[in-house]
């Protein structure tokens, strides 16, 4: 790396735009300039000499001066480089110390923030999004099934979503209604087909009617549903619905039964 090359990337290094560099190395080279010498000899716009110039300034690397009533730009001694760095090392210790502060600050904003958002999802991709959200669950994933995910899915998209469930070790539990077993069998008998590692089922008593699918996990609940008509789904993420969502999985949990086999 030539002297200049190793210039120009310490420049950069320090903050400074690529027009400030060209400037600078320009007043280094040629000296004292006025806008227009500076903007032939650095090639830079002169509109751009003048927008750039405060930047120079700001870091202390150029000195004005009058010369026969003309405004004439020059370089200070590189040496000032020493009280910049002197200054942000200033900056940098003022910044650590307050980082504590701030950070309590963030966290107390935080707190206040709004803990609701609400997604909503189009078509065959979006519901899938919706479902590979799902294997991002801490803790247990719950859910009400129509039928099997596999049947719309397909298996390629079904396999990648089952591996990645029981890679971050997820436990499912389903309510599922009692046809769902029937689906399963006649999506199976010519399939190999992946399983969650640790999935329990129950089938809904006779009379709660499943129409759509429902998922529940960390602060999501879910809903979708996938016909011939209409696919669709919404999430909704708060901690207060998807607690209430959750006792309401668990009252219906409790009074169906666990299927046969």
């Amino acid at each position: 790396m030539n002297d200049l090359a190793l210039l120009r990337g310490y420049l950069h290094k320090l903050g400074l735009s690529k027009e400030a560099v060209y400037i600078y190395i320009t007043l280094l080279q040629q000296g004292s300039q006025s806008i227009t010498d500076i903007s032939r000899h650095s090639g830079v716009e002169r509109t751009k000499v003048y927008r750039t110039l405060p930047e120079l300034d700001a870091f202390g690397f150029i000195d004005t001066m009058s010369d026969n009533e003309r405004g004439m730009i020059s370089a200070t001694p590189f040496d000032n480089v020493q009280i910049l760095l002197s200054k942000k090392e200033q900056e940098l210790e003022d910044l650590k110390r307050s980082t504590a502060r701030v950070a309590r600050a963030v966290r107390e904003l935080d707190s206040q923030a709004p803990r609701t958002n609400a997604r909503i999802y189009r078509g065959p991709d979006g519901v899938k999004q919706m479902l590979w959200n799902e294997t991002k669950a801490n803790g247990e994933l719950l859910s009400i099934l129509r039928h099997g995910i596999q049947l719309d899915t397909r298996q390629k998209f079904f396999d990648r979503w089952v591996a990645a469930c029981n890679q971050r070790d997820i436990v499912a539990r389903s309510i599922i209604d009692a046809e769902f077993e029937d689906r399963q069998d006649v999506w199976r008998r010519h399939r190999e087909v992946e399983r969650l590692n640790s999935w329990q089922a129950r089938v809904s008593p006779r009379d709660f009617t499943i129409e759509h699918d429902m998922i529940i996990y960390n602060d999501t609940v879910g809903y979708f549903y996938w016909g011939e008509d209409e696919v669709f789904g919404i999430e909704i993420t708060n901690p207060l619905v998807a607690r209430t969502q959750r006792q309401f999985f668990e009252l219906l949990w409790n009074m169906s039964q666990q299927r046969a086999g």
